[in-house]
């Protein structure tokens, strides 16, 4: 890709790009499978030091708040603030597709089948789709929260309810809810690496067998998962900051470069866990 291309063509490729992956979904199924290969990666390489919002280029003390903005989930909603028909038009993919879009129901599955590798098929199908049901309820209602289209509650009193749901109808608490999160934070780390292995397209580049095992044990225990207090963008910063310093210890210079390009244009978010949990790309 020429180095000319404006940073917010890019963006724009990469936001057309989640809304044909929402519109690709397929209707009949309740968990879609995510597979890390199929994501499209546009890389575009920038000057040492530079940083680009929306095209223009900032320095000093602007780049740290338009990287808090590029952490948060606001950069990649469209038309921050302004509700028109593209906007309401995203929000309705994104929150009819939640229930299809929830890989966590696979890492639920796991647990099923790692405590009963014998479970009936039927047994198992019945409890993913009451799983899916409490999950991506709870989801929607966080985004509805964060978009500005839902004034009941608060995220952490859905949370709640979500946690009290799956105790009481699948007995998923304590030491199971544990497990199960420790199954998803290591899948979650899993499907980030075959995202970053994207953007390394140099031989040179390529990750060695010793730094993927270290990449994945940092980002296995640095993750926030559905069933964890979503962080301020502060916060999300302060995490990001201690991310980018342990992988700096694995991977060496390029590497890195590329690493945080991946951790602001292709993580998502660490503040909005329905995008966070669903690759777009």
């Amino acid at each position: 890709m020429s180095n000319g291309l404006p940073i917010l063509v890019v963006l724009n490729v990469i936001l057309a790009g989640g809304i044909v992956f929402f519109l690709s979904g397929n209707s009949s199924s309740e968990s879609a499978e995510i597979d890390p290969a199929s994501y499209k990666i546009v890389v575009e390489e920038k000057t040492e030091g530079e940083e680009f919002n929306s095209g223009v280029l900032i320095t000093g003390k602007d780049k740290e708040s338009a990287r808090k903005e590029r952490l948060s989930s606001r950069f990649f909603l469209p038309a921050m603030g302004e509700r028109n028909a593209f906007t309401d038009m995203v929000d309705g993919l994104v929150v009819e597709n939640i229930k299809r879009r929830s890989p966590i129901v696979k890492s639920f599955e796991i647990l099923l089948k790692e405590e009963n590798p014998e479970i009936e098929k039927e047994e198992l199908a019945e409890k993913k789709k009451k799983f899916n049901a409490i999950v991506s309820d709870y989801l929607k209602k966080i985004y509805r929260i964060q978009r500005g289209l839902e004034q009941e509650g608060t995220i952490a009193e859905h949370q709640s309810d979500m946690k009290s749901k799956l105790g009481q109808e699948l007995a998923l608490s304590g030491a199971r809810l544990a497990r199960l999160r420790e199954i998803e934070s290591e899948d979650k780390a899993n499907r980030q690496i075959g995202v970053f292995e994207k953007l390394l397209i140099r031989d040179r580049d390529k990750l060695s067998n010793e730094q993927k095992s270290s990449l994945k044990e940092i980002l296995r225990n640095q993750q926030t998962t559905v069933f964890d207090e979503l962080p301020s963008v502060d916060e999300s910063y302060k995490k990001s900051d201690q991310v980018l310093q342990q992988v700096g210890g694995v991977l060496n210079a390029d590497q890195s470069a590329h690493f945080k390009y991946f951790q602001e244009y292709h993580w998502h978010s660490y503040d909005m866990q329905e995008l966070n949990d669903m690759p777009m790309f």
